[in-house]
């Protein structure tokens, strides 16, 4: 695996996998994509790329911290279970720390939260119905305080 700084067009190859984006439901290119403090994160073998990450500065507002980021990501389905995702995750960190952020964030559904709860990020509260610029879907708030 090698993990390198990413481009916002980079990832929609990705995102394509995403019905939400195939049929059209929701724009590949995310608003906060080129933000100054926003980055992406690819994960490559073998030169394919296999899983993205994208962070935004963001601050949630159950979570008592002055600067956090946001992630979102997505992986391929045959690279699941093979730590591609943790693997982006902790090559994140130290940008993160960098930009003075100490919370990681995100809202997670699935098969993702057993995936997440693994490499550190915890509950907040119970899954709740979550209206954004994905649509609405019931999906778990999760966090992960990085030193």
């Amino acid at each position: 695996m090698q993990i390198l700084i990413i481009q916002p067009h980079d990832t929609y190859q990705l995102r394509q996998l995403l019905p939400m984006h195939r049929n059209g439901q929701v724009p590949i290119a995310y608003p906060d994509d080129s933000d100054e403090k926003s980055f992406h994160l690819g994960n490559f073998v073998e030169k394919k790329l296999v899983s993205i990450a994208s962070f935004y500065f963001s601050k949630h507002p159950d979570i008592d911290a002055l600067y956090q980021y946001e992630v979102r990501g997505l992986t391929r389905p045959d690279m699941y279970r093979k730590g591609c995702s943790r693997a982006l995750l902790e090559a994140a960190y130290p940008l993160i720390l960098q930009n003075q952020g100490h919370i990681l964030w995100c809202y997670s559904s699935g098969d993702s939260i057993a995936a997440l709860l693994a490499i550190g990020l915890k509950p907040i509260g119970s899954p709740q119905e979550i209206s954004d610029f994905f649509g609405t879907s019931v999906r778990q708030l999760m966090y992960k305080r990085i030193q």
